[in-house]
């Protein structure tokens, strides 16, 4: 997420949170304003002017953001929603995908332990065995 922000806005977050439930993926951007836009928002007609260049600037990248993701998740983006505080400097995206992130990430562990097991001889320690149970059980 920095990454595509320093290479589509010239400028990252100062700290970044990414959130899934199900279908939904929540990012969180801390810092998103310049020192010079920080400044500008301070007054009424500058706060509306930031808003509205950001959400131009994300308007554009959009096309970008989705194929990035679909590339990364393998996943179409059903739909995208952003807003930005011109106050706190903080922006927030909401993701909607295809799928249920949370249960493809289940499989994928699922698979991934069971192929761990089936690699390793069964005269294991019993936490080792144990710890692979709880997880497939």
């Amino acid at each position: 997420m920095i990454k595509f922000e320093v290479e589509q806005l010239g400028r990252g977050p100062e700290k970044v949170r990414t959130f899934i439930l199900g279908d939904i993926i929540l990012f969180r951007l801390k810092g998103v304003l310049t020192p010079a836009e920080s400044a500008l928002a301070e007054k009424r007609e500058g706060h509306e002017l930031v808003k509205e260049m950001h959400r131009q600037l994300n308007e554009a990248s959009r096309p970008h953001f989705e194929r990035i993701l679909r590339d990364i998740l393998g996943l179409e983006v059903v739909s995208l929603h952003t807003d930005m505080s011109a106050k706190t400097g903080e922006r927030i995206i909401v993701l909607v995908v295809e799928k249920d992130i949370e249960d493809l990430l289940a499989q994928s562990m699922a698979s991934y332990n069971e192929e761990i097991i089936q690699k390793r001889p069964i005269v294991l320690c019993s936490g080792y065995l144990q710890l692979y149970r709880t997880e497939l059980f």
